[in-house]
């Protein structure tokens, strides 16, 4: 199935946002059902979008700004802390879908038949994953973090994007690396995660298919939104936090790689939190949510 982008002009004024939004939609006959995910936007553009959808469903996990929605899915904030949204709903009747339960999972990991990790007692093989752009340069600073006696004998795989301003340069840095292996625009995230036995990680919302692969990870901080959720998942015992990644040093990014190297008890539980917390069927339960209350308010 195609999906058709239309580009709007670019502003910071929300209500001029939502009508050139609402122009658009409008233009293709109307939405049943609109779905918006942008730190940037609150209830007032949703107040404005409602009025081209059948109902408006809202993707958030900062749990900061006000909404105007049918239905509302955080997945990041733990079931029981639905009371952070407790005055952030203009809506009396908002649907919200709290909690890990209603982690959306892409098709390429729920099409994937898991099984049960290993939990090595020695880690050979470590994947290095920060994100598509990288905007703090993390990925130099794993490689120098990388690139001593103490880590030789571990296989790394970094992906880099095509995003990454830098990754000429990355490519070129980790191909003189014996024991790197540079991946460009790597598609196949399943089956690095699966050869993986550590990761090193963005602390992105690709932090719970980590979780799904029994994938322990260390979390590096590369944006403001990524602060909050990766310290619940060192709460919840499925990652360390590192650190900002423009702010640790090499070699204090060097000894946390290495410590968590050599504790198998912390990667192991790490693998078996994570493998356990989530299902996979995230995207069903918010499907089955999402079209019951469009049946309820449409009828």
């Amino acid at each position: 199935m195609g999906f058709e982008a239309v580009a709007i002009p670019a502003t910071t004024d929300q209500v001029v946002d939502a009508t050139a939004f609402c122009a658009a939609v409008r233009r293709w006959g109307g939405a049943d059902i609109v779905w918006v995910d942008h730190y940037a936007l609150d209830a007032r553009w949703e107040n404005h979008a409602r009025t081209v959808g059948g109902i408006l469903c809202v993707i958030d996990d900062l749990a900061n700004r006000r909404h105007s929605c049918d239905l509302l899915v955080d997945s990041s904030h733990g079931a029981d802390e639905r009371q952070v949204y407790r005055n952030l709903l203009q809506n009396d009747d908002s649907v919200c879908l709290i909690g890990t339960d209603y982690v959306p999972l892409r098709k390429q990991f729920t099409e994937h038949m898991r099984i049960v990790p290993d939990h090595p007692s020695h880690v050979k093989c470590v994947l290095v994953t920060l994100g598509g752009n990288d905007p703090v340069n993390a990925s130099t600073l794993v490689l120098d973090a990388i690139d001593c006696p103490e880590l030789s004998q571990i296989a790394f795989r970094m992906t880099v994007g095509s995003a990454n301003p830098r990754a000429d340069e990355l490519l070129a840095r980790g191909d003189m690396m014996p024991n790197v292996s540079m991946l460009y625009q790597h598609h196949d995230m399943v089956g690095l995660m699966a050869w993986a036995d550590l990761c090193i990680g963005a602390g992105g919302t690709t932090s719970w298919e980590r979780c799904y692969m029994g994938l322990p990870t260390l979390g590096l901080t590369l944006a403001d939104n990524q602060s909050t959720f990766i310290e619940r998942l060192e709460r919840l015992g499925v990652a360390r936090h590192i650190g900002w990644a423009n702010l640790i040093s090499v070699r204090d990014l060097r000894a946390a790689i290495v410590n968590s190297v050599g504790d198998i008890a912390w990667r192991t539980r790490a693998s078996t939190v994570g493998f356990s917390l989530i299902d996979g069927q995230g995207v069903n339960r918010i499907t089955e949510t999402m079209q019951a209350v469009y049946r309820q308010r449409t009828a």
